[in-house]
């Protein structure tokens, strides 16, 4: 099961005003220190300062109830025992979890049954909401190649479905065989911890039409669709690599 669901904070005192993206929000350290199925995003918010007392939204993704559970718990814990949660030297109150997909278009969740129900669609249009990087050996790239943005994908969703036969077909040498339709990706750089990793943003259309087997289409297609939960590339847990399916 993966699950995307937002936590609403209230700034109750603010100490750094300047909105920073791309950070490493030490509150869920523990959580990603135990599972790298964990990804969080940045404020979502246009701001670009804290002002006290107005809500703000953090989106939050995760594989399986444990998981889900020990996020859940957390957030309660501090709300039970009225401790303020510090991100970017900041102190907020947990005002709201909201699991509930007809109050906010960031939540969803998908079962291991509803791989059946996958579209087989002879395109996926992705929109990178945040600055995304991809490494290969020692090298980061900004533009998601097809090799990239689903080897990527297939590694992380193989050890969530490791019993799903189709995904154990597939072979990283079928990307070769996906064809980029259209790119509209900005490149920019980003600064993580004095280091400049090149990112793009943007929208990219990727054509499956070369790909005659149905069953390889599907899992293509079911790779797209948790790639809104998995999210893509590196420093995820940082903000970065936030998708969008589009045309959902």
């Amino acid at each position: 099961m993966l699950y995307s669901f937002l936590i609403k904070l209230r700034a109750v005192k603010v100490n750094e005003k300047k909105i920073l993206k791309f950070r490493n929000n030490s509150f869920l350290k523990e959580i990603f220190k135990k599972n790298e199925n964990v990804t969080i995003s940045n404020f979502l918010t246009k701001d670009l300062e804290f002002l006290e007392e107005k809500n703000y939204f953090l989106r939050i993704t995760c594989v399986g109830s444990e998981d889900l559970n020990s996020i859940t718990k957390y957030f309660l814990n501090n709300k039970l025992n009225l401790e303020n949660i510090v991100i970017q030297g900041n102190e907020f109150q947990l005002e709201e979890i909201i699991h509930n997909p007809l109050k906010s278009e960031y939540v969803r969740q998908f079962f291991s049954e509803d791989i059946e129900e996958i579209n087989h669609k002879n395109e996926l249009k992705v929109k990178l909401l945040s600055p995304t990087t991809f490494k290969f050996g020692d090298t980061y790239y900004s533009i998601p190649e097809p090799y990239l943005f689903f080897s990527y994908l297939l590694k992380r969703v193989k050890k969530i479905f490791p019993d799903e036969k189709g995904l154990k077909d597939i072979k990283n040498s079928l990307f070769n065989e996906i064809v980029i339709k259209n790119c509209k990706i900005k490149e920019r750089e980003i600064k993580i911890e004095k280091k400049r990793y090149s990112c793009g943003s943007g929208e990219i259309t990727y054509s499956f039409e070369k790909i005659e087997d149905e069953e390889k289409l599907k899992m293509l297609n079911l790779l797209g669709e948790l790639s809104y939960f998995l999210g893509a590339g590196e420093f995820t847990d940082r903000g970065m690599g936030q998708i969008k399916i589009l045309g959902d």
